[in-house]
């Protein structure tokens, strides 16, 4: 049941998002947005938040990770090369958080059973 209030309360939010950007586009209503929301990275970081209030940790840091990581590099005018190890510091997180930091519930219920 909560879940379907979550998806409701998120379709609802595309719903109204979405009708701001095609009103703002139609000259309609001046719907002003910041440029660092409109960029790509952003639609990982938000899909990442997303993810964490759906209890989905290790999916969120990755997305938010991978987000953040490309948002570093287009507006500090970093070089890739520099900062790769990143990637690889996001890979082993996930790994640790998939292996039960956050799925101590997982554990408690086939330890029950």
């Amino acid at each position: 049941m909560e879940k379907d209030r979550r998806r409701l309360i998120l379709g609802g939010i595309f719903i109204v998002i979405g009708t701001l950007f095609l009103l703002d586009n139609l000259n309609i209503l001046d719907f002003v947005i910041p440029y660092a929301l409109r960029r790509w990275e952003m639609i990982l970081i938000t899909i990442g938040v997303v993810n964490i209030l759906t209890r989905n940790y290790p999916t969120a840091f990755v997305l938010i990770g991978i987000g953040g990581f490309f948002w570093i590099v287009d507006d500090y005018n970093v070089n890739f090369w520099d900062l790769w190890p990143v990637v690889l510091i996001i890979i082993g997180v996930s790994f640790i958080l998939k292996q039960g930091v956050f799925n101590t519930e997982k554990k408690k219920l086939t330890e029950d059973q």
